[in-house]
């Protein structure tokens, strides 16, 4: 990433070996070669460069860009520009999965609905999709299928994803204490004790037995240990 800072342009760092770059220049051509020639140099690795007019069709471009045949138009050069103009040439008959953002499981549901194709994804109604799928998705897989996305370049910092369905995806911070402190709220709630203090009907405070009541010091295989509390 310090290559890529080492150009005058915006840097959203996307993971470790990603990352989109915003600039404002006549020669995007021009820059994107002049940033695989210096990764190569500085850092001794290839890379593609996909050139687009928003994010989603710069991030499409790299898979057309990578100079190996498993790549979706073939063997590519290194670096590719779709555009708006040319996007249903590229794009169109290809399967819903080779957008941005849409995985096995989504393209298997919009397959259920007859959309099958980035063409017949652009071509939906998004209200009638909305009302399917939700909203939020809905429309926005018609963006994707349409080939519109964010156009601005955020240089925030990145913050590593995780896998887990946690708030915005960031895994949480975790610590021994946070831990153990959640460990006994679940041992609580499962025997009854909800807090220090708290008494359940019925219950009777350490040291109070019925006559003829199992005793501590009294174990016997097969009978609970129905006096001790819960701590």
């Amino acid at each position: 990433m310090a290559v890529l800072r080492s150009f005058p342009v915006v840097v959203e760092v996307m993971g470790w070996d990603e990352a989109f770059l915003g600039s404002d220049t006549d020669d995007p051509k021009a820059l994107a070669h002049d940033v695989r020639h210096a990764v190569r140099a500085q850092a001794g690795l290839s890379c593609s460069v996909g050139i687009g007019d928003n994010l989603l069709r710069a991030k499409i471009a790299t898979e057309f860009a990578k100079p190996t045949p498993g790549s979706a138009s073939g063997p590519g050069t290194g670096v590719f520009v779709p555009t708006e103009a040319n996007w249903g040439e590229v794009m169109a008959d290809l399967p819903t999965q080779a957008l941005w953002g849409i995985g096995t499981r989504t393209a298997r549901r919009l397959a259920d609905r007859g959309l099958h194709t980035v063409r017949d994804l652009g071509a939906a109604d998004p209200v009638a999709l909305a009302a399917d799928l939700g909203p939020s998705l809905g429309p926005y897989y018609v963006q994707l299928g349409r080939g519109i996305g964010r156009a601005s370049v955020e240089g925030s910092p990145w913050v590593p994803r995780s896998r887990s369905r946690g708030p915005g995806g960031v895994r949480p911070h975790l610590t021994f204490a946070s831990e153990r402190r959640k460990i006994i709220v679940i041992a609580r709630r499962d025997s009854g004790c909800r807090r220090p203090g708290h008494r359940r009907p019925g219950h009777r405070r350490p040291g109070q037995w019925r006559p003829g009541q199992w005793r501590p010091g009294q174990w016997s295989r097969g009978q609970p240990n129905q006096g001790q509390r819960c701590r």
